[in-house]
């Protein structure tokens, strides 16, 4: 797989630069010594490298990579974990105000979102399953039952897989969804591995979020937003707005 990213920053660092921008190691750390080799291609945005929320090359022939690995439109590459990704998602489905079908189990960066974009949330209970002692999967009928008695929700919001690696059928919640007018936000936080074991769990969703620092050799707080129908623009400028101003 070509990796276009990573090869724009070898170039320019083999290019050893006199750095008069961020970081302040500049491209030079002795100790550990097993992260000199990553030094020097940690840089910040520049006119070589490219910036993270804007549009052009290296980013989106990497980012264009994932998105069609995983089935969406877009990918945005995040800093911030899927944390920055519930933010970035909730914000790009919802208006201030509106009220959100929001899965009871979903992680407290959700329950943090519903307070920095001023959404009320309706809840969405999980089954028992008392012989596993876990939460069950959220049912396409519970969530079909709370959108016709809440016909004004146009944002649902749940958790797939959960962090003891329950999935909920995405594909058909999707549907009924949609049918409804809404869009379909899935915390898969803890679900990045899944299509490389040739699982589609996030077929049908709007927008989705995974942490590759999680469930694959990435570094730490390394993540990724898909979503599909929404603008490009729109994406980056709203992960700029929950993001790092110095996205390394």
């Amino acid at each position: 797989m070509p990796t276009p990213l990573y090869d724009v920053l070898r170039r320019y660092a083999s290019q050893e630069p006199i750095r008069f921008h961020m970081p302040g190691h500049k491209g030079i750390i002795d100790q550990p010594a097993d992260l000199r080799w990553m030094a020097p291609i940690d840089v910040t945005e520049l006119p070589e490298t490219g910036n993270l929320y804007d549009a052009g090359e290296p980013f989106d022939s990497a980012q264009k990579l994932w998105a069609d690995l995983f089935g969406f439109d877009q990918c945005q590459f995040l800093t911030g974990g899927s944390t920055m990704g519930i933010h970035t998602g909730l914000a790009l489905c919802c208006r201030p105000g509106d009220r959100v079908l929001m899965d009871r189990s979903c992680h407290r960066a959700a329950f943090h979102a519903l307070a920095l974009l001023d959404l009320e949330p309706v809840w969405l209970e999980r089954p028992w399953l008392s012989s596993e002692n876990l939460i069950g999967p959220i049912s396409p009928g519970d969530v079909e039952k709370a959108l016709e008695e809440h016909p004004n929700i146009k944002t649902v919001c749940i958790t797939s897989p959960t962090y003891a690696g329950v999935l909920s059928n995405v594909g058909a919640i999707s549907r009924i969804v949609h049918a409804h007018g809404g869009k379909l936000f899935v915390d898969g936080a803890h679900g990045a591995h899944l299509p490389f074991l040739g699982m589609e769990p996030f077929w049908g969703a709007d927008c989705v979020v995974v942490s590759a620092h999680k469930t694959l050799p990435a570094m730490g707080q390394s993540a990724l937003l898909f979503v599909s129908g929404f603008e490009p623009d729109r994406v980056r400028q709203m992960a700029s707005v929950f993001g790092t101003s110095s996205p390394s």
